[in-house]
């Protein structure tokens, strides 16, 4: 082992990565940029709270160190005390915000990568988070992931951005039917509030630690905010008629 690197969650849970054939500064380019700290060198001898995040991780391995990005950001999200996460893309276009929820491989950072090349603001492609009080949101800062292979390769950067309502939530599954490929790229429903509740709920990083503050949010999103559910096509055709969809969105309430 080369360097033992510890970290402190939002709610004081720590993290402890290993690193292996690198350096400590090896975890910069990865670290999250909300919600985790770095900590200070624990003595592993004296009474201190077990590390509930444990990786060991090899630096000369891209696959390695990607795979840990992505566990280090989801322990990062589930362990917030200042907001609640949704396991969501969060696009903005014209001063509108658009949220996507879904679980990975839902194709949410297809659609961020689609959304940067046509001119959208990407705020996030993974984690939206709430607060609690206010409702609004912010975006989850880092290189967009897109999958290839095996592996991933990294995208645009989300834009840092000041909490905002959300103007529209859809929940899409892609589909390579060649109706929706093709002609159509978006069919979509409109999604009653009970719905987009339990949807949003189900994609709640956070929902079994605090069950309230979670539920709280899932609801007041869906009852402030229109929905849609539906299936798209290719992300490029399907990014221009959600453009379409945003800029309506108050007529779908």
């Amino acid at each position: 082992m080369d360097a033992l690197v510890w970290g402190q969650a939002q709610d004081g849970v720590l993290a402890r990565i290993e690193i292996f054939n690198g350096g400590a500064d090896s975890l910069e380019s990865i670290w999250p940029l909300i919600g985790l700290q770095r900590a200070a060198s624990v003595d592993e001898s004296a009474d201190v709270p077990e590390a509930e995040f444990h990786w060991a991780v090899d630096a000369s391995e891209p696959v390695s160190m990607s795979m840990l990005e992505s566990e280090f950001a989801l322990f990062a999200a589930e362990h917030l005390s200042s907001g609640v996460a949704i396991h969501a893309a969060l696009l903005e276009h014209l001063g509108r915000v658009l949220l996507l929820p879904g679980p990975s491989f839902i194709g949410k950072s297809s659609l961020a990568a689609a959304a940067d090349a046509a001119g959208w603001n990407v705020l996030s492609d993974e984690y939206a988070v709430v607060d609690p009080l206010s409702y609004l949101v912010y975006g989850w800062p880092r290189h967009i992931k897109l999958r290839e292979g095996q592996g991933w390769i990294r995208g645009a950067s989300a834009r840092a951005h000041e909490p905002h309502g959300v103007d529209l939530i859809a929940f899409l599954n892609f589909s390579s039917d060649d109706l929706i490929a093709g002609a159509t790229a978006l069919t979509v429903r409109h999604f009653e509030p009970g719905e987009a509740a339990m949807e949003l709920l189900a994609n709640t990083v956070c929902a079994q630690r605090r069950p309230k503050d979670s539920f709280i949010v899932a609801s007041a999103l869906a009852r402030t905010t229109p929905a849609i559910s539906g299936v798209r096509g290719e992300a490029d055709r399907a990014i221009q008629s959600l453009a379409q969809l945003l800029a309506a969105a108050i007529g779908l309430t």
